[in-house]
């Protein structure tokens, strides 16, 4: 679910499973600059740069709960909430 503007092109931007387990693939159309992911306290958990156009993301180390997936490239930015099961 996006949180506010996507600027990303929701067409060429997947984002998988949903609700995540053990990984979460976020894969666009175009170079992907960075991911970060936020616990709800606003923490981050999770930081990756320089990935391309497809990530897989390691969730496994995350307890339950709802996160923010922030992604961004040269260009755009788009924030979404995910759910680690």
């Amino acid at each position: 679910q996006s949180l506010g503007a996507a600027a990303f092109d929701a067409k060429s931007l997947s984002i998988y499973p949903v609700p995540a387990k053990d990984y979460l693939t976020v894969a666009h159309a175009f170079p992907i600059g960075s991911i970060r992911i936020y616990n709800q306290l606003g923490q981050e958990v999770y930081a990756r740069n320089g990935i391309g156009n497809q990530a897989d993301v390691d969730t496994s180390n995350l307890a339950r709960g709802v996160y923010i997936l922030h992604i961004y490239n040269a260009r755009e930015e788009s924030t979404y909430k995910i759910i680690k099961e």
